[in-house]
Order: structure tokens, then sequence, then C-alpha cells
């Protein structure tokens, strides 16, 4: 992955692990325990959470920003997918305003890199 891009995406990462973030990202700070959530691996066929992600990242297996930034929408995603037929509407919530924090992150990186 190319150094901007590498710095871009560990600024989005700690951006979504931001202290100020912290009542809507603790649900996706580690892997879904499957001893709670047995079925979930039957639902999530790619399971994500922002631990993984920046482990995926510091160890190189992003190639280019866009697979970093397809597995980031995915915790949400995967979040949204399998409680959305629960009584787990928070969680739903809690990650759409995660999709959105991380949206305006990508577009505030992209905008910095765009101006050197």
């Amino acid at each position: 992955m190319d150094p901007q891009d590498l710095a871009n995406c560990r600024e989005i990462h700690a951006g979504l692990m931001a202290k100020e973030r912290n009542t809507i990202n603790y649900l996706f700070l580690e892997p879904v325990e499957t001893t709670y959530f047995p079925e979930y691996l039957k639902v999530i066929k790619k399971p994500m959470d922002l631990r993984t992600l920046k482990e995926n990242l510091e160890a190189g297996k992003y190639t280019a920003k866009e697979e970093f930034y397809a597995d980031a929408q995915l915790i949400f995603d995967n979040a949204i997918a399998f409680n959305k037929d629960r009584d787990s509407k928070f969680v739903v919530d809690l990650a759409k305003r995660m999709i959105r924090a991380f949206d305006r992150l990508k577009k505030k990186t992209e905008a910095a890199t765009a101006k050197k």
C-alpha cells in the first residue's frame, strides 16, 4: 500500500477508535463472541471488527486503501445484517452512526491528501 494511503488508513482507524466515539464504537472493538451468539457465523460469512482491521493493516494484508475501506464498512454491515431481524435495534443504530463517522473520516483524510 502506498505510504500516504497507509497513513490515511491509520488515521481513519484511530478516528473510529477515538475516545469521543466510546459510546458508539464499543460493540465493534473486538470479534463477536460466538459462545453468546452461536448462530453468528451461520449468518455472517466474513466477520470483522476494529481490532482485526488494525491487525490486518499493520500486518500489510491490505494492498490498497479500498481493501481497508471495504473491511471497515464490513464491520458495520455485518452488525446490521445480523441484528436487523432481532430485537437489537440499538445495535443497528450504533452501526449506522459508525458508518456515518467512517464516511466523514474517509472524506476528511482524502481531502487532506488532495491538498498536499
